[in-house]
């Protein structure tokens, strides 16, 4: 389990990057109104230092005036996060996912999957949010690396139910390749789950065209080692685990210090393939 200290910096960058989106405009408020001086308020609280006590009474104020106003309770929120306090951020971020679910039920998830590992939260956010979207896109993580719809799937099969992860995977997959944006790692995401459901020749396409995005990717090697090893070729899958080792050494590798991520590959795992100690 990771200490809080790495939870807090792992944190930092998730929610940096959702601060630009969520900030909101406070013209849509009539002039003079209460909303509009609560939005007002947190626009003086975001240019105080984050988590003060100064800034946190600007918010304070913002939600006593208009208390439906969600950026407020969401950015109220944030710093208890980067402190590692999930119960209060998650009561303060749930006022603001009942205020605005299409807004911030995404976010919420992106945040709990790679940190908290909440799965079945995750699953409940995303799937409200796909009806919210009539099955459209999800959006991005926080730190817009992911597709939303990936961290679905990817919980899903965390939790059990690798055809409805499969279903996901598919969906965002399919339309990435439209729109020429796949994200850096969604087929080795599918080619472990077609792995696990022992489509092996899937599994092998999706390693295949994951080379093309990232050749001297250890982790590839390695799944496609798996492969070999399965299909009884026990060559070639020693000719890859020697590549991923040899690539791991080089560099080229998944590796997060805050966080163990999905479908991540170690050093260790690769040492056992080979009979290393």
């Amino acid at each position: 389990m990771m200490n809080r200290k790495k939870w807090f910096l792992l944190i930092i960058g998730v929610v940096t990057a959702a601060l630009a989106w969520a900030q909101p405009n406070c013209n849509v408020y009539t002039d003079g109104s209460p909303c509009r001086k609560a939005c007002e308020f947190c626009y003086k609280a975001i240019d105080e230092d984050q988590g003060s006590r100064k800034s946190q009474l600007y918010f304070d104020s913002a939600i006593a005036i208009c208390p439906t106003l969600a950026y407020a309770w969401f950015e109220k929120s944030v710093p208890y996060l980067k402190r590692g306090d999930f119960a209060t951020w998650y009561k303060l971020l749930d006022k603001a996912v009942e205020l605005e679910p299409n807004q911030y039920l995404g976010y919420r998830a992106g945040c709990l999957f790679p940190t908290l590992k909440d799965y079945k939260t995750v699953i409940r956010d995303l799937e409200r949010l796909d009806k919210l979207r009539n099955g459209g896109a999800l959006g991005y993580s926080p730190g817009g690396d992911y597709d939303l719809r990936i961290f679905l799937g990817l919980s899903r099969r965390e939790s059990g139910d690798y055809e409805g992860a499969l279903k996901e995977l598919n969906k965002a997959i399919a339309q990435a390749e439209k729109e020429n944006r796949v994200g850096a790692y969604d087929y080795i995401h599918r080619a472990v789950t077609y792995f696990q459901l022992k489509d092996y020749n899937a599994a092998r396409n999706d390693l295949q065209q994951q080379l093309l995005i990232y050749p001297q990717l250890a982790d590839t090697h390695y799944y496609l080692g798996l492969l070999a090893e399965a299909s009884s070729n026990s060559i070639e899958a020693k000719r890859y685990y020697q590549l991923a080792y040899d690539k791991y050494l080089a560099g080229y590798h998944r590796h997060d210090p805050y966080s163990v991520l999905p479908d991540q590959v170690f050093l260790t795992q690769i040492k056992a393939k080979l009979g290393m100690k």
